[in-house]
């Protein structure tokens, strides 16, 4: 068997269980992202009276590459003005967002030891094995995020900020296009 049918054996069980444990937890996941949001929003008040950061016009939630690699499972939060990348000073934090990523971890772990049985793999093999599957796990990520995110949003205090226009949301990649929430 391959990674493909192996994987796909686990997508729907992982994605539910994720879904099963959001919903369990989603009160303290939610004061988590607040606890990490409010000083992002502190820390562009600052910029913003110090004339070093434009009026903000989206608060960008990126998933990281890297963080495969690394084991370091966070989303970036990152405040921008309308140039979104060539926004002159960076305003952006960390989420630690591993209750997502453990799933995806264990997934991969129970496929690689089925193929290592088969053929030998490589670590690069296993990360991209885990970026693929990541990215197959982010829709089901990126619901959960939404409405932790809009839920975080409605305590933290935007007064004091100045803005583009509006405040647009945007899940994606980091610096790649996303979707506006």
């Amino acid at each position: 068997m391959d990674f493909e049918t192996l994987i796909a054996e686990k997508l729907d069980t992982s994605t539910t269980a994720l879904s099963e444990y959001f919903y369990q937890h989603k009160q303290k996941l939610a004061e988590d992202l607040f606890n990490t949001l409010a000083p992002l929003v502190e820390m562009a008040k600052y910029q913003q009276i110090a004339g070093v950061k434009e009026p903000l016009a989206c608060l960008h939630i990126a998933f990281l590459r890297s963080c495969i690699a690394a084991q370091t499972y966070e989303f970036r939060l990152a405040l921008c003005s309308k140039d979104l990348w060539t926004d002159p000073i960076e305003t952006a934090v960390y989420w630690d967002a591993s209750f997502i990523f453990q799933y995806v971890e264990q997934d991969v772990s129970e496929v690689v030891g089925i193929l290592k049985r088969q053929a030998p793999l490589s670590d690069f093999d296993v990360r991209e094995m885990k970026y693929k599957y990541a990215l197959d796990f982010l829709p089901t990520a990126q619901i959960i995020v939404e409405e932790l995110m809009l839920e975080a949003l409605s305590k933290v205090d935007l007064e004091g900020l100045k803005f583009d226009e509006s405040l647009t949301v945007v899940h994606g990649g980091y610096m790649e296009g996303g979707t506006v929430i």
